[in-house]
């Protein structure tokens, strides 16, 4: 009888493991498709009064930036398709209306998937935009970068170029 009851828990935890070895899923539907969704204000105060805003943390999943720049919205629309391109995502989603984008990478031998929506808000001379990844990740944690952060400094980069 004992060694049945331990052939069981062992199954049972095998299958338990397996069953939450994703921890956290990435997708798109987690996302919004409406930039008015996103708070800017609230990033635009943290990124004036804190030195070391939340997004530049190592472990998070957000960048935001402003750039003092009047930029055209075909202009902007194509810079974020290209940087999404540049670092090997899919476009999945474009609301060109609600200036938004979402790209997706990954879930491949060694690669996590990532989603990425990137967001912005222009107004007279002053760009805001928003970037959030979400990773998928198991019970090790996965990855321990900043993804959005580096897409977002490449975005900004670009955008300030153009």
């Amino acid at each position: 009888m004992n060694k049945k009851v331990i052939k069981v828990s062992i199954l049972c935890l095998g299958v338990s493991m397996i069953l939450s070895s994703c921890v956290s899923t990435a997708r798109i539907s987690d996302f919004s498709s409406d930039s008015a969704s996103i708070d800017f204000e609230k990033y635009t105060t943290e990124l004036k009064t804190t030195s070391t805003p939340s997004w530049l943390d190592k472990k998070s999943n957000e960048y935001y930036f402003e750039i003092n720049k009047n930029i055209s919205k075909d202009r902007i629309d194509n810079i974020i398709q290209l940087s999404f391109l540049h670092f090997n995502y899919t476009i999945k989603s474009k609301n060109l209306e609600q200036n938004n984008m979402i790209g997706k990478k990954g879930m491949g031998f060694n690669e996590w998937r990532t989603v990425t929506g990137i967001y912005y808000k222009q107004t007279d001379d002053l760009l805001k935009v928003y970037v959030k990844s979400k990773i998928t990740q198991d019970v090790t944690g996965g990855l321990r970068e900043n993804r959005a952060l580096k897409i977002g400094e490449y975005l900004e980069a670009q955008l300030k170029v153009n």
